[in-house]
């Protein structure tokens, strides 16, 4: 076997949750849903999917920003697809006038078989509610979507929404910048945020009567922050959030408290002159312009001559017992290189792949622990120990200002790695026995 084929993943899960092997006992697997039947399981040339169905729509209740789950069956999960909520009907405004026709779509998150949730906003695509509280009535319906564009439809389930005073959200986005998405996923390490607002349904019904907003969070340096101000019932304003800096520890080489990446989450409340108040939480994260991400892989690029760590260990009349130990430890260093030219700091590689990259590793630490080995009557044994040259490769990410992300390039990591072996043999001794150990040498394609 080449070197070459050593490699091992330890990214990858195959996950089998869930389906019966034998159809004897498939009543005992509970519920037919698309995870746990293996009858509705796609091939790869089937492009029929299964319906889920819907038993309810809770709460209903909605104000911008509430959490809404559908409760039903056969929802389909990540790995194969997607689920697609879709309302359907009219829309009645109260106070402040809108309404009007609805046909507004959402991608929910799906949660399990029997539930998946969404987050309301009023302007949801292609028509949303409105901006005004109200009342929906129509219908809702869920498609399951595969990977290859194939569909199942739930049956359509009447439903009557009541929509609240609100806290609308127009716009998340860096300070000064244009984003194509309305409520931008990220901003840059260092830049400002601008929340675009407007509050429905509070206050005195004038459009002049003063509701107070305050906007609390923890910025990304730990330190608690206030932002104020007042608006009138229908109208909107910005409130411009700085979320503070991310920057490495003390110790650049330490990832006790290093963040490459951090959520960012703004409480949102408004009060009415009557004391009402209503709140609702606005999330982004806050991103260092590069970062990399590492999945555990580890390939063997070359394997060295195995080295012996003890002397000769007699078995004696009756046979002895030895524990793993080093006369001397090996001590290497890690290295690191780019697939191009990247602003990527060591910190960042640092915490991208969880150990330095450029620090030292010693056969000492971890090699051999907890390893006894006997020997026989008359016979001499001894522990080796052979050295591995292993490569790591990360991906590297960068953010653009509007949290958008692409793959740049890769990160690759020289590590090192150390096996205890041990052999005995009849005397005399030395010279040792021989090692039992991987054949030494380069693997395929290095040079």
């Amino acid at each position: 076997m080449s070197l070459s084929q050593l490699r091992v993943d330890f990214g990858r899960t195959v996950l089998l949750g869930g389906v019966c092997l034998l159809a004897a006992f498939v009543s005992a697997c509970g519920g037919t849903s698309l995870e746990n039947d293996p009858t509705k399981i796609l091939s790869d040339s089937d492009d029929s999917v299964t319906a889920p169905n819907i038993i309810a729509v809770t709460p209903t209740v909605w104000s911008a920003g509430s959490t809404v789950k559908l409760l039903g069956g056969d929802f389909m999960g990540p790995s194969k697809g997607k689920v697609m909520v879709r309302f359907v009907g009219t829309y009645s405004g109260g106070a402040g006038g809108g309404g009007g026709s609805v046909d507004m779509e959402i991608e929910a998150t799906y949660r399990a078989s029997n539930r998946v949730e969404f987050v309301f906003e009023a302007d949801d695509t292609p028509k949303g509610f409105g901006s005004s509280i109200g009342s929906f009535s129509g219908k809702v319906t869920a498609t399951n979507v595969n990977k290859r564009g194939g569909e199942g439809k739930s049956e359509a389930v009447q439903t009557t929404i009541q929509v609240g005073p609100s806290i609308v959200v127009n716009r998340v986005s860096p300070y000064s910048q244009s984003c194509d998405e309305k409520r931008a996923p990220g901003i840059l390490n260092g830049d400002l945020v601008d929340i675009d607002l407007s509050v429905t349904g509070m206050g005195s019904g004038s459009g002049y009567a003063p509701i107070a907003l305050t906007a609390a969070y923890v910025a990304v340096d730990d330190q608690p922050r206030v932002v104020e101000a007042n608006i009138s019932d229908g109208n909107s304003t910005l409130l411009t959030i700085d979320p503070g800096m991310l920057a490495p520890g003390d110790d650049p080489e330490s990832l006790n408290d290093a963040r490459t990446s951090r959520d960012v989450g703004v409480s949102i409340t408004a009060t009415d002159g009557e004391g009402n108040q209503i709140r609702r939480l606005v999330v982004f994260t806050v991103h260092q312009p590069y970062e990399v991400y590492y999945d555990g892989n580890v390939e063997v690029v070359e394997v060295f001559a195995p080295q012996a760590v003890t002397g000769c260990l007699p078995g004696g009349m009756n046979g002895n017992s030895f524990n793993y130990s080093e006369s001397t430890n090996e001590g290497r260093s890690r290295g690191y290189s780019l697939s191009g030219s990247f602003g990527v700091s060591v910190w960042i590689l640092n915490v991208g792949f969880g150990f330095g990259v450029s620090s030292s590793v010693s056969s000492g630490t971890g090699t051999g622990l907890g390893i006894s080995r006997s020997v026989f009557p008359h016979w001499f044994g001894a522990f080796f120990r052979q050295t591995s040259k292993l490569l790591r490769t990360g991906t590297i990410v960068r953010y653009d200002e509007c949290g958008g992300s692409r793959e740049v390039g890769e990160a690759y990591v020289t590590d090192w790695t150390w096996a205890p072996g041990f052999n005995m043999k009849p005397g005399p001794c030395p010279p040792l026995p021989e090692p039992l150990f991987s054949e030494p040498g380069i693997a395929d394609g290095e040079e």
